[in-house]
């Protein structure tokens, strides 16, 4: 199996912040893949599924992107795909 070195450092798909890969829970023991929320995010969205009548606590990490990691920059797969599909239709390639 090859190995390949392991991030010190992941971004919260949620709070958009950089923090250490210890602040993400493990989700594959096996192959050691890591939960793409941290885990204060990830508790605080469980609290919320769980007790939807309940506000978040003030403490709780506001979803404001850092400067690193501007949610403009990227698109995600969905907004990729749905470009890719409506170009198909019209039968051209986007640049």
């Amino acid at each position: 199996m090859k190995s390949t070195p392991e991030n010190k450092f992941r971004c919260c798909s949620h709070c958009y912040q950089t923090l250490p890969i210890e602040e993400f829970y493990i989700v594959n023991k096996r192959t050691g893949k890591r939960d793409a929320y941290c885990k204060t995010c990830r508790r605080l969205m469980n609290r919320l599924r769980q007790h939807p009548d309940e506000q978040p606590a003030p403490e709780a990490r506001p979803r404001t992107p850092d400067a690193a990691h501007p949610p403009g920059l990227q698109r995600g797969a969905r907004e990729r795909h749905a470009q890719a599909d409506a170009d198909a239709r019209r039968g051209g390639v986007r640049n």
